[in-house]
């Protein structure tokens, strides 16, 4: 199996099974721990530096009370560690490869593609592409390729479900198309999460807390992954699953399109043409459907005002993929003079809150999909 870099930073004692088809641990192979620990001191020797923000720290440090990779693991060697039957093995790293064995790796089935890379690196050659060598080495990398992208689809359908209204668009696994710890490079993500590990386990009052917190996390997203099965089997799901991975955090107009698209697909019947003004059809389809299913996530909806503000939703979604901003934008005012705020309305506030309400609905009627899809295709073919 190979692996990718998540978000989570901790010491697992034993892997945890997610799937069938991955599985968080931390590394263990010394080829992993070296690969990944130079990954990580490239990254930190070349941290992009911002004015206000330090996401790196020396490896050595001569200050009082400043925080080093040496110190740091000196200080978890010493206490959390001290009566570890892994103190031992942990003692005897240098600090980047004390770090490496920290980092939570998703590993996933490459289909014994990298075991093969080192076993034949030296027969595989571009000039010679018809040799069974070259042949097996390229259907390998297809499929581990393969692997990669449901993954990777997986783990941003598993975000939203996990999404408490506050979360962007990221999977826990960093960079979201994966990292090739072969290829070391400056990680903004990777030195970020570095750095608020630290600070947590830097904390005395954070130690005892963070330690636990991180099976707790983990813990949280094995929950999630019941629906591994359904989500890689079902059409439907997979499409939404590669559809999430695609959005872009930094626009929220075309995030509505596709959030509104993707709803479309689970809800919508594709009306009869001779019976029925197709635009027409399709909007009191969505905002009924839309409202049953979302009754059904979560009974506290009051019905007819989350219809209104389905409604609302579908016809700004229309303004924007109609290129209609005017419009759009004389929505939104109408929208603050409803809520009688007479500040001056902040369009780009407003386009952000709607797509959260987006992404919100898509959730909801992702779980009652998850739960019951029965029910949900009845519903989408009636």
């Amino acid at each position: 199996m190979d692996c990718l870099i998540t978000e989570y930073m901790g010491f697992l004692e034993q892997p945890i099974k997610l799937s069938d088809h991955v599985t968080l641990d931390n590394p263990k192979a010394d080829y992993e721990i070296k690969l990944l620990a130079n990954y990580i001191k490239y990254s930190q020797e070349n941290a992009f530096v911002n004015p206000g923000l330090k996401w790196e720290f020396p490896l050595e440090s001569n200050e009082n009370n400043s925080v080093s990779w040496t110190s740091l693991k000196n200080h978890l060697v010493e206490g959390n560690y001290k009566n570890s039957p892994f103190m031992d093995e942990l003692k005897n790293l240098n600090p980047f490869e004390f770090l490496a064995k920290h980092v939570v790796i998703l590993r996933y089935d490459d289909f014994g593609f990298y075991k093969y890379h080192l076993q034949h690196s030296s027969e595989i050659s571009s000039e010679n592409s018809e040799s069974p060598v070259t042949k097996e080495y390229i259907s390998l990398q297809e499929l581990k390729n393969q692997s990669i992208e449901k993954a990777i689809s997986e783990s941003y359908f598993v975000s939203l479900l996990k999404d408490d209204g506050f979360q962007d668009y990221e999977s826990f696994i960093l960079g979201g198309k994966g990292r090739s710890l072969a290829a070391p490079r400056m990680d903004f993500d990777l030195n970020m999460h570095l750095y608020w590990w630290v600070r947590h386990l830097n904390n005395p009052v954070d130690d005892h807390y963070h330690k636990n917190h991180i099976h707790d996390q983990l813990g949280e997203l094995k929950k999630y992954y019941k629906f591994s099965e359904k989500i890689r089997s079902d059409k439907t799901l997979r499409f939404i699953s590669r559809s999430l991975k695609s959005i872009d955090n930094s626009n929220s107009r075309l995030n509505i399109i596709a959030l509104v698209s993707m709803l479309e697909v689970l809800v919508i019947k594709t009306p009869d043409a001779n019976r029925y003004h197709i635009e027409d059809s399709i909007r009191k389809q969505f905002i009924l459907k839309i409202g049953i299913l979302m009754s059904e996530y979560d009974k506290r909806i009051r019905l007819e005002e989350l219809k209104s503000k389905v409604k609302i939703l579908y016809d700004q979604r229309s303004n924007i993929a109609h290129g209609n901003f005017e419009s759009f934008e004389n929505v939104a005012k109408k929208s603050k003079t409803a809520n009688k705020n007479r500040i001056e309305v902040d369009i780009e506030e407003y386009t952000f809150e709607l797509e959260r309400f987006a992404r919100y609905l898509l959730k909801g009627v992702l779980w009652v999909y998850l739960s019951n899809n029965e029910k949900i295709h009845f519903i989408k073919n009636n």
